[in-house]
């Protein structure tokens, strides 16, 4: 195998780990080779950050690191310490030049035709919830609740199995665990519950397909998130959120 090929296959192993698309086992198989290899660690380190940069549409960084590749010749070209007078410029080990303008290379169109379009993290906003009123001494609910509201949805996913396990049917709970499930990028098992909720008559139903639509955000499946968002319920409180949204896609 070329240097080339090498090249892209680091390329394609990075961008499958940063964007998810590994099994299990590819994850810990990748784990694994950095953990042992110190300068594919390095290289793997300096990609991702460049990439995530760029990915973000709203970073005022990605403006920075686009102007920096734009001006790298001109940079090696006066001195590797050097500055340019106009505007804000990264400056980069010689070698991160090579590692930018790579990422812009390998992502391509894919990464590009994703600028613009609004993210997960923009939409997904998760308010605090109250499972708990006073006089009510249920303790897994109160620590599903903590633990959600902390942000540790990988411990109130627990929780909330185990409440449950009790009330199957209490749809409040079934919702709170389908966005643990989100949060952890485990779409299939949340879309089921969503799913489920959305087909139901409860006051879940508006709530239930917008997390869904925010699933498929996250996932980047843009036109299911529209077709989502065209169910939701002019009636509902989910209602703006999702015209908002079809106005970013």
């Amino acid at each position: 195998m070329d240097d080339s090929s090498m090249e892209t296959e680091k390329n394609t192993l990075f961008i499958a780990y940063i964007e998810k698309t590994m099994s299990d086992s590819e994850r810990r198989a990748f784990v694994e080779r950095l953990e042992k290899d110190t300068a594919l660690h390095d290289e793997f380190s300096a990609f991702s950050n460049i990439y995530k940069v760029l990915e973000n549409r709203f970073s005022t960084k990605r403006a920075d690191v686009l102007q920096s590749i734009q001006q790298a010749d001109t940079n090696f070209k006066l001195s590797q310490d050097s500055t340019i007078s106009k505007g804000k410029v990264i400056l980069f080990k010689p070698w991160h030049y090579a590692v930018a303008a790579t990422v812009i290379l390998v992502v391509g169109l894919f990464l590009f035709n994703d600028f613009g379009k609004p993210t997960y993290s923009e939409f997904a906003t998760q308010d605090a919830i109250s499972l708990t009123m006073r006089g009510n001494s249920n303790a897994t609910a109160k620590e599903a609740e903590t633990a959600f509201n902390n942000g540790d949805y990988k411990e109130a996913l627990t929780h909330f199995n185990n409440l449950l396990q009790n009330a199957p049917d209490t749809v409040q709970f079934q919702l709170y665990k389908a966005q643990a499930l989100i949060e952890q990028d485990k779409f299939e098992q949340a879309e089921k519950i969503l799913k489920h909720i959305s087909e139901g008559n409860s006051v879940y139903v508006s709530k239930s397909r917008w997390w869904m639509a925010l699933s498929k955000l996250k996932q980047k499946k843009y036109i299911e998130v529209e077709q989502i968002l065209n169910s939701i319920d002019a009636d509902s409180e989910e209602y703006s959120k999702a015209q908002e949204l079809l106005k970013e896609l």
